[in-house]
């Protein structure tokens, strides 16, 4: 009905945000409000819709204004710089926690669709850098890591949040588009999750400027619980690409962490798995393990190039053996052509022994593809062995392969 439309769904906060209801007060309030410092405006949109909104209340000629995502990032101007931003956060794009403790509100600017604050107090900022693991790594002379702090448990099934001190060192040019990449890698290199993000834009960069960027992982439930590196890199979007740091490589170590196992199993769905398996049709060789999908990169190997594979695997009971896996080649008729040296599941640093029942566990590893291995169409295999070295049949097939010598 009309009143439906004109009344009810026009003052719905769904409504109310849809048509920009908070950009709009915050134009009426820029244009109401003093103007004698930056305002610096937080916006789910940043770089396009809510600055053409903001742009429409003002006849297509509206203040000066530096705009941001402020639910994953914040700025600083640069010390002694004597500006003094207004921080306005409109209700799409509200300041998290984090920025709460930092920033000094201000409630009688304030509005309904959104709120404003200003410049913390000097110890505010010194007192988060003192939670922070200290770091000093430069990435291509434009921007030195400061910092970095984990919130919240790394576990599978979970989300933890990575918080990024940085500085930039030099204003950059008109078009720059980076954004931050943060993974989780484990001793081989192979990445179990990651996360990216950049909420201010480069172009406003200048010598000196303070940022903290909010990066969020959200662990698959099967990730195991071993140690793992936390890198951080700085990629150009326009070029898929990480920017170096002085030591010539892309990556920001920023730690190690140990993953946790959660109390109760997490939830996975296994019709998602890829390639997946129905239970029990791999079992019956008494390892208590269910393979309930695979991937593998690709179908198509060389020699140097050796080929990932992940296998999702369903704990449904608990190994009384710390088992080993060991893959090979069958040609058209069954007949084995090659088989790879035994690899223990995880690197190793999470034996079969302790993996609990009822929980799911991904294993990642790569086969080694050198001149002892046959070129040609083939089957790949595998199969369980246990301690003393004895295969635990039938093994599992993860389809056919095409290996060649270039």
């Amino acid at each position: 009905t009309a009143v439906d439309y004109f009344i009810r769904w026009n003052q719905s906060p769904g409504g109310r945000e849809i048509y920009g209801a908070d950009i709009a007060a915050v134009a009426g309030y820029l244009k109401h409000a003093p103007n004698d410092d930056l305002p610096v405006i937080s916006a789910e949109y940043y770089r396009d819709l809510d600055r053409f909104r903001f742009k429409l209340h003002f006849g297509g000629e509206p203040p000066f204004a530096v705009w941001f995502d402020g639910r994953q990032s914040l700025a600083f101007p640069p010390p002694g710089s004597g500006l003094s931003p207004r921080y306005i956060f409109p209700a799409s794009a509200p300041a998290p926690e984090q920025w709460q403790s930092l920033l000094a509100a201000a409630p009688q600017e304030s509005g309904a669709e959104y709120t404003v604050y200003r410049l913390p107090a000097p110890e505010s900022l010194a007192a988060l850098q003192n939670q922070l693991r200290p770091l000093d790594v430069t990435v291509s002379d434009e921007l030195v890591v400061r910092g970095v702090q984990i919130q919240g448990d790394v576990m599978a099934g979970r989300k933890f949040q990575l918080l990024v001190f940085w500085q930039a060192l030099r204003a950059l040019p008109p078009g720059t588009d980076y954004t931050f990449l943060a993974q989780l890698r484990d001793s081989a290199g192979r990445v179990w999750a990651q996360t990216d993000g950049g909420g201010f834009d480069p172009v406003n960069w200048q010598p000196g400027l303070l940022g903290l960027q909010l990066l969020t992982f959200r662990l698959p439930g099967d990730v195991p619980p071993r140690p793992f590196d936390l890198v951080l890199q700085l990629v150009d979007r326009r070029s898929g690409q990480p920017r170096p740091t002085t030591g010539g490589g892309p990556d920001v170590l920023l730690g190690r962490v140990t993953a946790g196992l959660p109390d109760h199993p997490p939830t996975v769905d296994p019709a998602r798995l890829p390639n997946p398996a129905p239970p029990n049709s791999t079992g019956g060789d008494g390892s208590g393990l269910q393979l309930r999908g695979y991937r593998l990169d690709g179908r198509q190997f060389s020699v140097g190039s050796p080929p990932g594979v992940n296998l999702y695997w369903q704990v449904q009971a608990q190994p009384r053996q710390d088992y080993r896996l060991q893959f090979y080649l069958t040609d058209d008729a069954g007949a084995v052509v090659y088989r790879w040296p035994p690899v223990a599941p995880q690197d190793g640093e999470w034996p079969t022994s302790g993996w609990p029942a009822g929980y799911w566990v991904r294993d990642q590893l790569d086969l080694p593809v050198d001149g002892n291995v046959p070129a040609g169409a083939f089957h790949l295999r595998g199969v369980w062995l246990a301690e003393d070295g004895s295969p635990l049949p039938p093994g599992f097939d993860l389809g056919p392969v095409n290996i060649s010598r270039q």
